[in-house]
């Protein structure tokens, strides 16, 4: 082997020494030796704040701990979930405004970074409905019907089908009511996001799925009951 291909000049001709990996590694020189652009700050904040406040719960959890005073312990707990949640949700949203619109044509990329986190915020109990709410529409824009059918349809119908854990009436005297509606399944049922639902999904996929649980819920056929701190159930009653 030549060993003179592997040997590199120590200076350039441009009168400075080549560049290094310890160079690529230092805040200073990066920015000039390789600049990124406004789409990896971005990726990266959605990232780091889905660990931050992933931290944060965990924090609360081994903090907030069941004691002697249980019912303080409980409400205490539910208040700060609540709030971690819509702060979350509603962080994540802003920056993903911003990533899509600095995508361009890594917007393919970047959801399949993105979405499988999104479908896990959507699934988790304090955060499912705020969501929906929030982030849905601008993943769907980009995905097109038939990939937000794939990846968002399941997620959303088992809201409608079961329902909130925020549903219970064990929060309605803990949680502000306006703010217990912003996790309460009943604002899915409001006009502007069904309209979202329609546009995203086309018309077809939303009266498959989504007809039966509008007219339950405008029928009075179903009915959520009480339910514990760990579950939500709900009663149906068949249409004849």
């Amino acid at each position: 082997i030549n060993e003179n291909l592997f040997r590199y000049p120590t200076i350039t001709y441009m009168g400075l020494p080549p560049p290094s990996a310890h160079q690529f590694l230092q805040p200073i020189l990066s920015g000039s030796l390789f600049p990124f652009s406004k789409y990896c700050q971005y990726l990266y904040n959605i990232v780091e704040m889905l660990q931050e406040y992933n931290g944060l719960v965990r924090e609360l959890n081994s903090i907030m701990k069941i004691d002697d005073d249980v019912d303080f312990t409980v409400k205490t707990k539910t208040k700060y979930l609540c709030k971690i949640s819509e702060c979350k949700v509603k962080a994540i949203a802003r920056e993903l405004e911003r990533l899509l619109s600095y995508a361009d044509g890594m917007r393919e990329a970047t959801l399949q970074l993105i979405v499988p986190h999104v479908v896990q915020i959507m699934e988790e109990p304090y955060t499912a409905v705020l969501a929906v709410w929030h982030l849905f529409d601008p993943i769907a824009k980009t995905l097109g019907p038939k990939d937000t059918a794939d990846t968002f349809l399941l997620p959303i119908m088992k809201l409608y089908e079961n329902g909130s854990i925020m549903d219970t009436t064990l929060y309605v005297d803990i949680i502000p009511a306006g703010t217990l509606a912003k996790f309460r399944t009943t604002r899915l049922y409001h006009r502007t996001f069904l309209l979202k639902l329609i546009v995203r999904l086309r018309l077809h996929r939303f009266l498959d799925n989504f007809i039966n649980p509008l007219v339950e819920a405008v029928g009075g056929y179903k009915d959520y009951v009480q339910g514990s701190v760990d579950t939500c159930t709900h009663r149906t009653v068949n249409l004849k």
